[in-house]
């Protein structure tokens, strides 16, 4: 392995997805940088996921590594991820089709990044993606304009509040997978952790580019469905605090960042340490506080129905 080609693991996490998984396989064994270990942990497949993988494995395609115990998603990442060697990591969904130069790419807007902070320093590369369906047919060519999310908005206080990573799309360097692992138990998923890890020690970096197609289909995990403005308006405002939903993913967060101040809080600047404080007492808050401190803090989420919804819930 040389500098000027390093090796990058394509690490993926499977679950009964045989349907797409050939077709996202051949999209990696596509990619125009050569130098890629493709390492697959399964998470008890029962549909032809594991046949289809021992098949590639036998071939020397891929490395296989099975599971014993169900994890579920965000912690088959974090396995996959704690089984890498080489110097950078790219996640990998199992249904999904990358554009020949994804790798490329992330590795360019890496390396940039490297640069300006050096290679010690944890950073996270994340790009847009075009929606498909479970045909293949393009539905559409924005994720974050479908989503009317702003992807942009990537700052520490942002991304305590709201997750704007998707998993799919994320390249890490080697200083980032070492201080993420492990994924805690707590965390809502493996990227929101990656992502407030990567904003607290290092830098979150957005490539405002597609690199790959992002399939929808009835089995998503989490998928891009939009509701309504009109929708999602009404629905907060009749349940409003009442809302179990909002009200778990919201102890989720905040468990999420005592977890952060436990493992970092003696790496975070003066600054940072107090914002993760200030998120985590928030929910002591009287319920002006609460918000005067959303607001002043920049407690805030990536789009405006998303901040209405949180000012009506929270």
């Amino acid at each position: 392995m040389t500098n000027a080609m390093p090796k990058v693991t394509v690490a993926m996490a499977t679950y009964n997805g045989a349907t797409h998984l050939r077709e996202q396989l051949a999209s990696i064994y596509a990619q125009t940088h050569p130098s890629l270990d493709v390492l697959v942990c399964d998470d008890g497949s029962t549909d032809g996921t594991l046949e289809l993988l021992e098949e590639y494995a036998a071939q020397g395609r891929l490395t296989l590594h099975r599971g014993g115990q169900k994890l579920g998603p965000a912690l088959n990442f974090g396995r996959a991820m704690a089984l890498a060697e080489t110097e950078y990591v790219a996640l990998c969904d199992q249904d999904d089709i990358w554009d020949r130069d994804k790798i490329e790419r992330c590795l360019r807007q890496m390396r940039s990044v490297d640069e300006a902070v050096g290679k010690q320093t944890p950073v996270l590369v994340y790009t847009d993606a075009r929606t498909i369906d479970a045909s293949g047919r393009e539905t559409c060519s924005s994720l974050y304009k479908h989503l009317r999310r702003d992807p942009t908005q990537n700052g520490f206080s942002r991304l305590l509040a709201g997750n704007i990573v998707w998993g799919c799309t994320t390249f890490m360097n080697r200083a980032l997978v070492d201080a993420a692992l492990p994924i805690p138990a707590c965390a809502p998923m493996h990227d929101s952790w990656l992502a407030i890890v990567a904003g607290a020690l290092g830098v979150v970096s957005y490539l405002a580019e597609p690199t790959l197609k992002y399939r929808q289909h009835s089995t998503n995990v989490f998928g891009a469905t939009r509701p309504s403005t009109k929708r999602k308006l009404v629905k907060a405002l009749r349940s409003g605090l009442k809302s179990e939903e909002y009200r778990q993913r919201t102890i989720a967060r905040r468990a999420q960042t005592v977890e952060l101040l436990e493992r970092f809080g003696n790496k975070l600047n003066a600054e940072k340490r107090a914002l993760v404080q200030s998120y985590i007492d928030l929910m002591e808050l009287g319920f002006w506080s609460r918000r005067r401190t959303i607001l002043a803090k920049h407690f805030l989420r990536h789009s405006l129905m998303d901040n209405l919804e949180l000012l009506v819930r929270i």
